[in-house]
């Protein structure tokens, strides 16, 4: 696999996802500010409860098990202004499926491959299939060297997620660490619209339901009386959460003791926009995330040998066959994430310990679905584009552009190859050549069968 960089001087912006696409944008917006707490005259007790277990935390401040900070600035200040549009750009955004759903957020992974064999490393977690690696991109490979320094240990896998406003979120979990090497750090850097991570201890692992017996479950409410709702309300009322608003040019640092005690979330931000700081508005409400990782699981480059950490052969003369949609396999695996999900600071080895070479929980693919069009502020390349995409029949879901000054460029995967197109004129020469053709084989199809 290679990585083909974009050039800022593209027109418009056309994404046509089998594999979506990308933009790049004015990124001239305030500076992201720690948004104040409100303090209202009167607040009603559920308020007060939710007030006294949640507090908005800052660089200063001790986050989750003592071993995570949020930090400010993490590039320069001219590298800042340009990071978010040149990653619009460059990222080869990607849909994702868990249970046969789309997850609301678009992604990709990028990391270290080897020049020699093309092994990678791999990162398993809930979903359908896993995502191919692709090779870093420029600034991407700019933005890890500065957070490795930040860290101080290797980090050679990254997910990366864009957020296209306020309603795209991921529920709250613990990050699965099958394949991530104990000791290191989970590296979370923030560029575009500020939203807020929450942290939130997870429930004793005690709490097993009516089916248990009261002194296993160490309820502290009369266990014959009690509803199984009624001791999950008592469990979360001593719950504690805190928030941390990671503005743009932030990283957040999560140490695996917070990782295996607390779950972390981005919720959707359902506030209408008069209640929104301007940090939070900023880009056009589009955050990007970039998760790095340090793993020590590995896939060879056909991905179709598995060895490493969290695989069931441990070093690479030990490399074993990749296990696809394997429905016991896969239950298997989905079980030991649920566990790490719920279990408060669970044992690796107990968990993990005999490994896993699960790739692929599913092994079809989802249905066709829509290509993504990233409209651009050039009304004309638009109008052109739109038109084009509808005269062939191709729907589309349409995104908007999220500033006033947009350049552009096409990346198309269908067939397994990423290619990219630039300029008005060479994206309609392309959908002519790939889509009208395909239409005439289908009208001559049709004529044939009729």
């Amino acid at each position: 696999m290679s990585y083909a960089g974009n050039q800022l001087e593209a027109d418009s912006i056309l994404h046509q996802l089998s594999a979506p696409g990308r933009i790049m944008v004015d990124t001239r917006s305030s500076e992201a500010a720690r948004p104040a707490a409100a303090q209202p005259a009167r607040v009603s007790r559920k308020l007060q409860m939710r007030q006294k277990n949640s507090t908005l935390l800052s660089p200063s401040d001790k986050i989750g098990s003592g071993d995570s900070r949020i930090v400010y600035d993490l590039l320069d200040s001219e590298t800042s202004k340009i990071a978010f549009q040149e990653l619009f750009s460059e990222v080869h955004w990607q849909r994702m499926y868990h249970a046969a759903g789309e997850v609301p957020r678009l992604v990709c992974c990028q990391g270290d491959i080897d020049d020699a064999d093309g092994s990678m490393p791999v990162y398993r977690h809930p979903s359908d299939q896993s995502l191919s690696l692709l090779h870093w991109s420029p600034v991407v490979s700019k933005i890890k060297e500065r957070a490795e320094e930040r860290v101080g240990h290797k980090l050679n896998h990254a997910l990366i997620q864009l957020y296209r406003s306020g309603q795209d979120h991921i529920s709250e979990h613990s990050d699965k660490t099958l394949d991530v090497v104990p000791g290191s750090n989970i590296v979370n850097v923030s560029l575009g619209a500020q939203r807020t991570m929450r942290l939130r201890t997870k429930r004793p692992t005690t709490f097993e339901g009516s089916g248990s017996s009261p002194d296993k479950q160490q309820r502290s409410i009369d266990a014959s009386a009690a509803t199984d709702t009624q001791i999950k309300q008592e469990y979360d009322r001593a719950r504690v959460t805190q928030r941390i608003p990671m503005p743009h040019n932030s990283m957040f640092v999560m140490g695996l003791d917070t990782n295996g005690s607390w779950l972390h979330g981005i919720m959707p931000d359902k506030r209408p926009a008069v209640e929104r700081v301007p940090a939070e508005s900023a880009y056009g409400n589009m955050r990007i995330s970039i998760t790095f990782r340090h793993i020590g699981t590995f896939l060879s480059a056909d991905s179709r040998l598995i060895w490493g950490q969290g695989a069931v052969g441990k070093n690479k003369s030990q490399a074993r066959q990749t296990i696809n949609g394997h429905p016991e396999e896969s239950q298997r695996l989905i079980n030991a994430f649920g566990f790490e999900n719920q279990g408060t600071a669970p044992d690796w080895n107990a968990v993990y310990g005999l490994g896993f070479d699960v790739l692929h929980l599913k092994s079809e693919l989802p249905e066709e679905e829509k290509p993504m069009l990233f409209l651009s502020s050039d009304e004309s390349t638009d109008t052109a584009v739109t038109s084009h995409l509808t005269k062939l029949g191709v729907a589309v879901e349409v995104i908007p552009p999220p500033t006033e000054q947009l350049n552009a460029n096409l990346t198309d995967a269908n067939g397994g190859l990423h290619r990219q197109v630039e300029g008005e004129t060479a994206i309609l020469k392309f959908l002519k050549g790939t889509y009208a053709n395909r239409r005439d084989m289908h009208e001559e199809d049709a004529r044939e069968d009729a």
